[in-house]
């Protein structure tokens, strides 16, 4: 939340029983449907995510008439967007359950520490695999690209300090 916007009451309206107040004042609680959603659209970002790439990971490029840069690329593009997921998670509630599949049972909390350095090991993982944007200016594909998973990385160092209590900021400082 923060002070880049104002939702007022209308008299009636726009009240919507105080959750707007709430978020505003960070004084949310497990009821409001703002939580709830981010929860869960962060768990089925994930389960999503992992789902594909295992569909993809048993996939013959080859034989469809991809090169097998093109799988690669494919499969590094959901990693990062997995570290997407993890991170949303992480800055939302601290630390969240990890997990590496969509076979595995439900799991206690990870600590922030241990989400902060899988969401790290993915996307380092990750970025040499994806390729760049090949012109600067051209139209979006909808794919992610290098840059875009740089620009996580960085964020999530900006914020290691928040996170972690680790300021990383010349971490940050040497992606851009």
């Amino acid at each position: 939340t923060g002070d880049i916007f104002s939702l007022p009451t209308r008299g009636s309206d726009w009240y919507n029983g105080g959750q707007f107040q709430r978020l505003h004042h960070h004084t949310w609680n497990p009821d409001d449907a703002t939580m709830w959603n981010a929860w869960r659209g962060v768990g089925m970002g994930l389960s999503f995510t992992m789902e594909v790439a295992e569909d993809l990971g048993t996939l013959d490029y080859e034989k469809l008439g991809f090169e097998p840069k093109v799988k690669e690329d494919h499969l590094n593009q959901l990693k990062a967007l997995q570290a997407y997921f993890y991170w949303r998670g992480l800055d939302y509630f601290g630390g969240i359950p990890i997990y590496y599949n969509n076979g595995e049972e439900n799991k206690a909390r990870n600590t922030d520490k241990e989400v902060f350095e899988h969401i790290e090991k993915l996307l380092l993982e990750a970025i040499p695999g994806i390729l760049p944007k090949t012109a600067v200016g051209q139209k979006e594909d909808g794919f992610i690209r290098q840059a875009a998973a740089a620009a996580l990385l960085a964020r999530l160092y900006f914020n290691a300090e928040s996170y972690i209590g680790i300021p990383m900021y010349e971490q940050a400082a040497q992606i851009s």
